[in-house]
């Protein structure tokens, strides 16, 4: 098992919303690029940092996301990653992972294919946050789509990672657990990496 832990990125500071709820926000200091070294001197090898701003559809915090890219620290990085141009600047801006959810949850024909052929799979992390039976998008702040839909172009897509939360369920932590499988039972069959919110109760999964 490896515990990836979370900064999620707002005004500049280090916060968490509660329930998604961006009324709700509670801070952590307006430093995160020195959270993010202090994770990793605690035996992080990974950090998972979101834009806030940019997942809402707001501009992007440039200065502030490139400040934790050059804190020394593996990153993956979501928030507003919705084409293969963003997905090429945050890797060429030094992140490990592009952590991708609005381009996989909108319509069918959508830039996902063309994130994957930008950066490649392996540097690609599908975000799946379910409410109410639906994979939602912008910063849980649209519709969504039909999560089967969703879990199959994933698949089809070849993306060998899925960060997958219940919203209404996440609790006020912090962390997220990351599981090796073999197998996602119930859902689909493939070879996967299953990354895990704390409260995560949408997806059924084992080890093979």
């Amino acid at each position: 098992m490896q515990i990836i832990p979370a900064v999620d990125l707002l005004d500049g500071a280090a916060v968490r919303l509660l329930r998604g709820d961006y009324g709700a926000v509670t801070g952590y200091g307006r430093d995160p690029a020195a959270i993010a070294r202090g994770f990793a001197s605690q035996g992080a090898g990974l950090v998972h940092v979101v834009d806030l701003e940019a997942a809402r559809g707001g501009q992007r915090q440039i200065d502030t996301v490139e400040s934790v890219l050059d804190a020394g620290v593996p990153i993956q990085l979501g928030g507003g990653i919705r084409t293969a141009r963003d997905a090429r600047w945050a890797v060429d801006a030094g992140a490990s992972r592009v952590v991708v959810g609005s381009a996989l949850v909108g319509p069918s024909d959508g830039p996902g294919a063309d994130i994957v052929e930008a950066v490649g799979a392996q540097a690609v992390v599908a975000a799946v946050d379910v409410r109410d039976g639906r994979a939602l998008g912008s910063g849980w702040l649209d519709g969504g789509s039909a999560l089967g839909s969703v879990l199959d172009r994933i698949v089809r897509l070849g993306i060998p990672r899925m960060g997958c939360c219940n919203i209404a369920d996440i609790m006020p932590h912090r962390w997220l657990v990351v599981c090796s499988q073999n197998n996602l039972a119930i859902t689909m069959d493939c070879n996967m990496t299953i990354f895990g919110h704390s409260g995560t109760t949408c997806l059924v999964h084992r080890d093979a």
